[in-house]
């Protein structure tokens, strides 16, 4: 045991030294811990060298690895520092080079919902045998049901699943159609549309055979090759994986790795799961390793904002709490935009623009196309009755959505109450249209909290509307979404009164700060109303 453990310090230290990195103790672990050659779990916080933590996994080994990125710019990134007996990809690219030739032409051609909908045999208006939230005949129009069929089939790509079910069927949408408000719905409502939902299996089955045969010239998605490699059970050719994001990975991907034959480290923050809504299942939870590591010392930023990150933490019912390094005088250049605004909704994107001076200079971080596709929408609704957008197509009219934005709190309503009962629509729009298309240094951001993931500013401030702990509706993927936005910042973070009270007053903060307490033996920094972190320390 002790030759084994000196041999083991031993090739750490040779990737130390090849690597020219001066590793944190909880890095020379993890890359310890690749060194016996079993399956590992890496937990790393927020901003804790993830990426370097890899590479020097990477450097201590002749071994071939694949790293799998969780979209196109974590592998582009992955390319330039990785080594080079590791080669870096998306699950998509490794896909796409073992499929058949076929998927090439079928890919990127537009699928309108009706052109699924003849897929499916659906023409027309289609009556299901079902009631809608008045108890009248349930009768959907042909977009409708061909937006729900590619729904439930982007779903199922991302399940495990061989064959199409009713487990993976988008009953949310079914309860949106049939005019029930989805956080109202009760058990006997969620069991009546998956119930209804199984009446347009047989259509979907057809929709998803078309679209999965490379010989057939009906369009498909990236999703369809995806899933279609999947269920071939491929063989990744290298000795180890490096599965990055991991606790965003759907079960179809999970599937997909956990069958490999080579050694695999799955890298990931639990707390950072923020995208459940698109089959995400959280590995760094579920999957059981050999063994784990854990990385807490956040390079991104200091410990007033590190004190923020384990506030969040503790809402996220997690043990883990971050350390921050001193940021004093860091230089926090690099041509970069300094100062972001971050959202918890579209619609607080848009009021954060109505109270902005120079349009211009704004960029809006993944773009504004879908905003202004949910405007158009609306505008359609309200000129013609009908729309083909797939998250308004539902409403049999403007009126309908006239009411349910009375009537509901989320976050469509919150929305179309910024056009002013639909006078401001067209303004809005164009608006959003004014934006820069292309983050500058002098630019000012605004994102929403899912799009600014993995992303970093010098500067972060908070919107209003981030549902504070004591609201009725909070969950684990709001306080995760807390922790995310709250941790983009390098030098200052600004957040909302209501929000640092709120935190201050929450039973599992003081519970997680009483334990570690106990365990650091220091008092806890004294609660303050202000609102910058920068000027006064943490900012509760």
């Amino acid at each position: 045991m002790k030759e084994r453990s000196e041999q083991l310090t031993g090739i750490v230290r040779a990737a130390i030294n090849k690597g020219k990195l001066n590793p944190t103790a909880e890095q020379a672990a993890a890359v310890s811990a690749f060194a016996t050659g079993g399956s590992l779990k890496i937990v790393a916080g927020a901003g804790t060298g993830k990426t370097s933590t890899l590479k020097l996994i990477s450097e201590s080994t002749a071994r071939r690895g694949v790293y799998i990125a969780f979209n196109t710019a974590m592998a582009d990134d992955a390319k330039r520092r990785m080594p080079q007996n590791v080669a870096a990809s998306t699950a998509h690219s490794l896909a796409f080079r073992n499929v058949d030739p076929g998927f090439r032409s079928k890919i990127g051609s537009r699928l309108p919902a009706s052109m699924a909908a003849e897929a499916g045999g659906v023409r027309g208006m289609l009556e299901l045998p079902g009631n809608n939230r008045d108890g009248g005949q349930l009768v959907i129009a042909q977009a409708t049901a061909g937006y729900f069929m590619l729904d439930w089939v982007r779903r199922h790509c991302m399940s495990a699943d061989a064959q199409i079910t009713t487990l993976t069927a988008p009953v949310g949408r079914m309860l949106d159609i049939m005019g029930i408000d989805r956080e109202r719905a009760t058990s006997e409502d969620w069991k009546r549309a998956r119930d209804i939902a199984g009446f347009l299996l047989p259509a979907t089955e057809k929709v998803w055979g078309r679209m999965s045969n490379p010989r057939d010239t009906f369009p498909a998605s990236h999703d369809t090759y995806l899933k279609v490699w999947a269920t071939s059970n491929p063989q990744i050719n290298a000795d180890f994986i490096l599965f990055d994001e991991a606790q965003d990975a759907n079960a179809l991907m999970l599937q997909i790795v956990g069958a490999q034959s080579a050694q695999k480290i799955y890298v990931g923050d639990p707390n950072q799961q923020i995208y459940a809504w698109r089959g995400a299942v959280n590995a760094m939870q579920s999957i059981k390793t050999d063994h784990e590591a854990q990385l807490t010392e956040s390079f991104r930023f200091g410990p007033e904002i590190a004190e923020f990150a384990n506030h969040a933490l503790a809402l996220c019912g997690s043990d883990m709490r971050l350390t921050g390094r001193a940021t004093a005088g860091r230089d926090f250049g690099g041509g970069k935009p300094m100062v972001a605004t971050l959202c918890r909704t579209n619609a607080s994107v848009v009021r954060e623009l109505t109270m902005t001076r120079d349009i211009s200079k704004v960029h809006v971080a993944g773009g504004v196309s879908q905003i202004v596709g949910l405007l158009n929408g609306m505008r359609d609704l309200r000129d013609n009755d009908r729309t083909g957008n797939p998250e308004l197509c539902h409403f049999k009219g403007w009126k309908e959505l006239v009411a349910h934005a009375s009537a509901e709190s989320d976050d469509l309503s919150a929305l179309f109450k910024l056009t002013d009962g639909g006078d401001r629509i067209e303004p809005l729009a164009e608006m959003l249209e004014k934006t820069a298309r292309v983050a500058r240094p002098d630019s000012h951001v605004i994102s929403t909290a899912h799009k600014c993931k993995g992303l970093e500013w010098v500067d972060v401030n908070l919107a209003e509307d981030f549902r504070t702990p004591s609201h009725a509706r909070w969950s684990q993927e709001e306080a995760n979404l807390l922790y995310v936005a709250g941790t983009r910042g390098m030098r200052s973070l600004s957040l909302d009164d209501a929000l640092a009270s709120a935190l201050e007053s929450q039973s599992s903060y003081r519970e997680a700060s009483q334990h570690r307490q106990s365990e650091t033996e220091r008092a806890p920094k004294k609660p303050s109303p202000h609102r910058s972190l920068e000027e006064i320390g943490v900012d509760f």
